[in-house]
């Protein structure tokens, strides 16, 4: 924005002076004249900006980190395990087996027969003629029954039920008291003051001096020539 500025300014200085010189040409004319618009070429100026490159220095702050070993006294717990006997009492179940009479239930089946009367068909086929829908004769067997009675023999086992005693070996147990002696380990904490060696991180700046390239902008006006259009005053004819 600031370029274009100073380019209309400039252009606008050129045509003022063009103006004011033929401004002052018609006042010194006392003819009658009019007023014609000509091509002139005039002289302006118009900014021109260049990037260029510089060395400069600079002072940079950098953080440089260092591990230490610093003295640290403290006080440590060290385990300490013993070994200590103590009497145990505990309730044990002593196994005893003896043999005693049980009565036991036997099932035993008895064989038992009966008899009963049945009738049985002791029937024998025959042929026999007979005239069927249409007139015609044909022979075919017929069944002729002949029921008799048999007296026939059931056997059925019949369950029976006693009892009997038997010798059975049974096993019971009793409470009995029992003293043992069992090690237990203790652990307790003896403490002791120790000194050791612990890194430590420690930070700090430094300053140094760098050289870096940046880059500015440098401005100077450039000659520039235009021709522009400029009142003219003409006498009259």
């Amino acid at each position: 924005m600031a370029k274009l500025f100073a380019m209309v300014s400039a252009v606008f200085a050129c045509i003022w002076v063009g103006v004011r010189a033929d401004a002052g040409h018609r006042h010194g004319c006392c003819e009658p004249c009019h007023t014609v618009w000509q091509e002139r070429e005039v002289v302006c100026y118009r900014p021109v900006t260049e990037v260029k490159w510089k060395d400069v220095e600079v002072r940079v702050c950098r953080p440089v980190c260092e591990t230490v070993m610093v003295e640290q006294h403290c006080r440590v717990a060290k385990p300490v395990t013993e070994m200590k006997t103590y009497d145990v009492s505990h309730t044990v179940c002593k196994p005893v087996y003896e043999t005693v009479e049980r009565p036991f239930t036997e099932v035993s089946c008895r064989r038992e027969v009966t008899q009963h009367t049945i009738h049985v068909d002791c029937g024998h086929y025959e042929p026999k003629t007979v005239t069927d829908h249409c007139g015609c004769c044909r022979t075919c067997m017929v069944w002729v029954p002949n029921v008799q009675e048999k007296v026939i023999e059931c056997v059925r086992m019949v369950p029976e039920c006693h009892t009997v005693m038997k010798p059975v070996q049974v096993c019971r147990l009793v409470p009995e008291t029992v003293t043992r002696q069992v090690q237990v380990p203790v652990t307790h904490c003896e403490y002791e003051d120790v000194v050791r060696q612990v890194p430590v991180k420690r930070c700090r700046m430094e300053v140094t001096t760098e050289v870096r390239r940046v880059s500015y902008c440098e401005t100077h006006m450039e000659e520039v020539r235009q021709r522009v259009k400029v009142p003219v005053c003409v006498p009259c004819k």
